[in-house]
């Protein structure tokens, strides 16, 4: 079960969410701007988001809009922050799986989907600890 699922704009990446200002790093002005715009974007597709407390399941579709070589990863940071700082999440320490997923360009516009669930031991047979894991296939 999905509690929450977000179409927003991809974030930038993770070379550009921090500047150096006067010997301090800061958030740069374009992951400002794009924090505040899916901010408002989150609060339009879900009006009354209320924080998860427990531990949760994070599933990311990258849709990029050409066919530029991206790395998946970049991807993970800016959207965990983004729940923190939408207050989807009280801390994104919370996360116990990250799933990302880089689909074929679309020639459309670079947007991802986020799907926040909570967690669930062993949720369609995915179990926490990689050992159980191996253990079952021997």
């Amino acid at each position: 079960m999905i509690d929450y699922r977000f179409i927003l704009p991809a974030g930038p990446s993770t070379n550009r969410m921090y500047r150096v200002y006067r010997n301090r790093t800061v958030k740069s002005d374009e992951y400002r701007n794009w924090l505040a715009e899916c901010y408002y974007l989150m609060r339009t597709q879900e009006p009354r988001l209320k924080p998860m407390l427990g531990e949760v399941r994070v599933m990311i579709s990258a849709m990029p809009k050409d066919g530029r070589l991206r790395d998946v990863d970049n991807y993970i940071k800016a959207i965990l922050d983004l729940m923190e700082f939408s207050n989807v999440l009280t801390n994104d320490r919370q996360v116990k799986v990250v799933t990302c997923f880089r689909y074929e360009p679309s020639g459309g516009k670079h947007q991802v989907q986020v799907d926040v669930s909570e967690w669930r031991d062993d949720p369609e047979g995915i179990t926490a600890d990689p050992q159980e894991r191996a253990d079952d296939t021997q």
